[in-house]
Formats: structure tokens, C-alpha cells, sequence
């Protein structure tokens, strides 16, 4: 039967055209708390020490021989950090980078895959562990099983959800009974509409344990990622299990920073109260950090009021180096201290925080995250493939020198 060329039988003799512009990379990269918070490089040696005073002297009273009998000295106690260290590999067959040179692709390729990894160290450390450092670092709950799908029981968690990554699960998210045994799972497909993540393997067969109501976990991230907000000032009181060496039941608030209920208030109204709490414990906000919704609905009741004072955030220098990058926020009057309000796309829905940021500091045994050269070769040959491997890593913690001056408030 006679027959046309077409674009199907010429396809091997077609030219690919892309067009002038970056390429779009659909990954979310936003962590301007991460940004904004002091950042300290210089830590040396074994741990990073952030004394506390959580109570004066008490010998006062009315009467001189009481008061005198009184006496004790201050009530002072440290939290000791000790770095983690997060990795990020990214890898590039040799064959693809000589396919890729000298505009042979869109993008080349090392320098492609390398700013990737990048990003990936960020997001989880900047935009997921931040948050959700409790020092376990759960970051999803199963609600149901369905041979190889999994469905959550949080819309949000869907973020922390990607394609190719690797997952392990355990029954808690506290750092005690450890992960379940079998064959780490990998994501396939990612269904943030559904909540439903499609995985390499059925999952009850992978892991046999697994159940609703179970934990998801990166690979390799169980009890062993830096701590965060949710740790440092948690939304239930700490109980006595040392934090950093020190039993936070001895000052609840003053050791393991402020609850504060705000649920069913406006935004704006929620905010205020909550520096208010701050301000009366001694503290100074300068720094709200709200989610993606309760910013919108923030703004938008200022907009209504016709109140909105607008302002950016500049990050915060590392050493001498400024990087000169700005985040959006919205600035709010409270007792005693101006906050600027900013939108974190990795602060939960339920929660927001209200902050002294010169309490706060992410510690890191020099540049974090850094091309991993020790041995004078950012690039090393893969020993199994025929490929070249990179490796960002950072040696790191986050720290709060006065929790009692911070707060998480819920909605």
C-alpha cells in the first residue's frame, strides 16, 4: 500500500527545538524562615553550647532573716548540639555528559544534576525538617494500604512526597521503636489530589508490618535529621527525655517555648495574642512565620481593612557575605516590638510561630551545604558504573538559645 512521509516515519530526521528561556523546574524551592534565621559557621570541635537562664536569684522577702535564709543562686542550664550530617548524591553517566556538551542539551548536564541535589538538600533540610524536626523526622501517615498505593491522611504531606524517592516506614514518629523491617520502597507516581502515592512494590509484601496509621520516612532518615521548631518548641509541653541534655520539665515554657491556643480567632487577631503571650513571658517577636493558607486569609483580612503595610525581609548574612536576597511580609504592631509576617510554603496549616530571631541560630562546621572536595576532587568516578558522582553534604544543627521567648500558636 502506497504511502506519505509523515512526522511519525521521519521522526529519526527531525530537528528538537527548544525555546529560549530557563528551563521550568517545578520544584519547591521557597524557604524564606530557612533564609532569614542567623546562621553561624564558625562552630568548631565537638558541640555547640547555648547557655540559658531560665530564673534569678531568689533571695527576696519582706523579712531580713527569711529572705536571707532564702538565697539560691540562678537557675541556669545549657543545651549542647552536636552536629548531623545531611547528604544530597547526585550522579551523571559519562556518556550523557558528552552527549550534553557544547549545546548538546538543553542544559548541561553535571552542572544540571549538581544544582538539583542542591535544591534537594534545601528543601528537606530548609523546608521540611525545619518544621518538622522533632529529631525523628516522619514526613507523612499512612490512612489506608492498597496492594502498591498508599493513601495519607494529610493533603499537606503531599509535598514531601516526591517521584524516585526512597521510603521506609516505622509505627511512631518519637525516635524509640525504630523502622520496620523489609525492602525500602521507592515512589513511582505522586497523586496530590487523591493524597495517593503509587510505589515500585506492593507494600504490604515489601513490609510486611506496614499499617494505617504508620509513619513515612525517607531512607536512612529515622531519628537522624537536624531539629527544627516542632522540637524546639513543640505543640504539646516536652516531657522529661533530656533535649540537648537538659530536662525541659524543669521550666516548661521557659526550657520548651510557649503553646498558645488561638484556634478559632481571625488571623490577625490570632497573631496579636500571640505576641502578646510572647511579650508577657519577656520575649520580643520580630519574625511570624505562617503557612501558605492562613497567610492568604491574613492578608486578605488586612486588604479588607485596608491596613496592609507591605515590607521585605532581607536573608541573613553568612559571616561577611550577604546574599542579598528578600522575602515578601507584611509588617504587624505588637506590644513592645514590629514582627514581619512571612509565608513558608513548609509551615503546617494547623500551627503558626511567632519568633525572637536573634534567639535562634542554625550552627554548621563551616559552608553548609557544601560540594563535598576533601580529597581535592568535587567530581569522583563511580566505582560501579560508568558514571561520575557529586555529594552536597552539611554538618549541622538548629538551636535556641531562650525558648520561652518563641512561640507556637494553633489555629
Amino acid at each position: 500500500m502506497a504511502g506519505a512521509a509523515t512526522n511519525l516515519t521521519a521522526d529519526a530526521l527531525l530537528k528538537r527545538f527548544w525555546p529560549p528561556r530557563a528551563v521550568d523546574i517545578e520544584v519547591l524551592e521557597n524557604n524564606p524562615t530557612w533564609g532569614v534565621l542567623p546562621k553561624d559557621t564558625s562552630w568548631v570541635g565537638k558541640s555547640y553550647h547555648l547557655p540559658v537562664t531560665i530564673g534569678d536569684t531568689q533571695g527576696a522577702g519582706a523579712d531580713h532573716q527569711a529572705a536571707r535564709g532564702a538565697k539560691q543562686p540562678t537557675s541556669d542550664f545549657e543545651f549542647v548540639l552536636t552536629p548531623t550530617s545531611y547528604y544530597s548524591f547526585f550522579s551523571v553517566q559519562r556518556k550523557l555528559l558528552r552527549m550534553s556538551r557544547d549545546g548538546g542539551a538543553k542544559a548541561e548536564q553535571l552542572g544540571y544534576q549538581s544544582r538539583s541535589g542542591l535544591r534537594t538538600w534545601k528543601r528537606r533540610v530548609g523546608g521540611i525538617y525545619l518544621f518538622k524536626g522533632s529529631g525523628a523526622g516522619a514526613i507523612g501517615t499512612i490512612a489506608s494500604i492498597s496492594t502498591n498505593t498508599i493513601t495519607l491522611t494529610s493533603a499537606f504531606d503531599m509535598r514531601n512526597m516526591e517521584r524516585n524517592a526512597t521510603i521506609v516506614i516505622s509505627t511512631d514518629d518519637t525516635g524509640v521503636a525504630g523502622v520496620l523491617p523489609g525492602t525500602p520502597l521507592r515512589i513511582t507516581n505522586v497523586n496530590p489530589t487523591t493524597k495517593v502515592i503509587t510505589l515500585d512494590q506492593n507494600v504490604t509484601t515489601a513490609i510486611p508490618g506496614a499499617l494505617a496509621a504508620h509513619k513515612l520516612f525517607y531512607v536512612g532518615d529515622y531519628n537522624a535529621v537536624p531539629h527544627g521548631l516542632d522540637g524546639w518548641i513543640p505543640t504539646a509541653d516536652p516531657g522529661a527525655t533530656a533535649w540537648f541534655g537538659t530536662d525541659r520539665t524543669q521550666h516548661i515554657t521557659r526550657l520548651g517555648g510557649i503553646r498558645s491556643a488561638q484556634q478559632g480567632k481571625q488571623p490577625r487577631e490570632a497573631i496579636m495574642r500571640t505576641m502578646i503571650d510572647v511579650w508577657s513571658a519577656g520575649g520580643m517577636t520580630d519574625l511570624v512565620v505562617l503557612g501558605s493558607d492562613d497567610f492568604g486569609d491574613f492578608e486578605s483580612e488586612l486588604l479588607s481593612a485596608g491596613v496592609v503595610t507591605a515590607t521585605k525581609v532581607p536573608a541573613a548574612p553568612v559571616g561577611d557575605y550577604n546574599f542579598g536576597i528578600e522575602y515578601d511580609a507584611i509588617k504587624i504592631k505588637g506590644p513592645g516590638s514590629t514582627a514581619n509576617v512571612i509565608c513558608d510554603p513548609g509551615c503546617p496549616p494547623d500551627r503558626f510561630y511567632a519568633l525572637q530571631k536573634d534567639t535562634w541560630v542554625i550552627a554548621s562546621l563551616g559552608d553548609m551545604p557544601y560540594l563535598d572536595d576533601t580529597d581535592g576532587n568535587r567530581i569522583l568516578r563511580e566505582g560501579t558504573a560508568d558514571a561520575l558522582e557529586g555529594m552536597w553534604v552539611g554538618d549541622l544543627e538548629i538551636g535556641c538559645s531562650a525558648p520561652g521567648w518563641n512561640a507556637v500558636a494553633q489555629r
